[in-house]
């Protein structure tokens, strides 16, 4: 060792009483069944409770929030869906990860990436065809579902029009997301927001963005048309 340089010790000396307590932590942890999952399940070797006990002991703090947890509505933890979770890969370190509701929500929310555009109601955004029930429903509405179920396979357009609250924005959103399922790019756009959005950028002309991606869409879906304020340029220009 060059002689300019000096050993630095960096080992920490516990007194006894805390070298007591973490005695004891250690026989806890040995037989917490959190422990003994990360042991099982996530290859942790056992020898890392002795050299780590207060590490482990915050990571089951943080993961007894989630016992008996029902769902993501329900999540105590800081981000809803995640926890901080311990990975060992020859080091011990902390990571964030989704709870198994977190994670069924990322698997059927998974084909939003195809979307363009998405001005998709929330709660329409993990629907398809195979979610709606017909039982109750009435001859005129199974026709339309399955006028529309035809046209969406042979790849056909479709308008449809009637009454609010007839099912319309759904079996569109149905149609555009199973489209997305396929990894097709689509577009939903709700048409008074999109021609709003074109109207804020007609001075910088990047309205022109947005209505290329309408115009090549491979599958587009335009709700509401009419809804929208309607002036002489988006009624003849766009």
């Amino acid at each position: 060792m060059h002689d300019g340089f000096q050993k630095m010790n960096f080992d920490v000396s516990l007194s006894d009483t805390q070298k007591e307590k973490t005695r004891k932590l250690c026989q806890q942890l040995a037989n917490d069944p959190d422990v003994a999952y990360l042991v099982q399940h996530k290859g942790l070797p056992v020898e890392l409770i002795s050299q780590y006990p207060w590490r482990i002991h915050d990571w089951c703090k943080g993961i007894a929030v989630c016992h008996n947890c029902k769902g993501l509505e329900h999540c105590k933890q800081k981000k809803t869906g995640y926890y901080d979770d311990l990975m060992y890969d020859g080091i011990l370190q902390k990571v964030v990860s989704p709870c198994r509701f977190m994670k069924e929500k990322l698997k059927q929310e998974a084909h939003l990436q195809y979307f363009l555009i998405n001005d998709m109601p929330k709660h329409l955004r993990t629907v398809g065809f195979a979610s709606i029930a017909t039982d109750g429903e009435d001859g005129a509405y199974i026709g339309v579902l399955a006028a529309c179920m035809e046209a969406f396979q042979k790849q056909t357009g479709v308008y449809l029009y009637g009454h609010m609250g007839t099912g319309k924005t759904y079996l569109a959103a149905a149609a555009c997301n199973d489209m997305a399922r396929r990894k097709q790019k689509c577009a939903f756009v709700y048409w008074p927001d999109c021609v709003q959005r074109m109207v804020a950028g007609i001075d910088s002309g990047e309205y022109r963005i947005e209505l290329e991606r309408l115009k090549f869409v491979p599958f587009l879906v335009i709700d509401d048309i009419g809804a929208e304020a309607v002036t002489q340029w988006n009624r003849d220009q766009i």
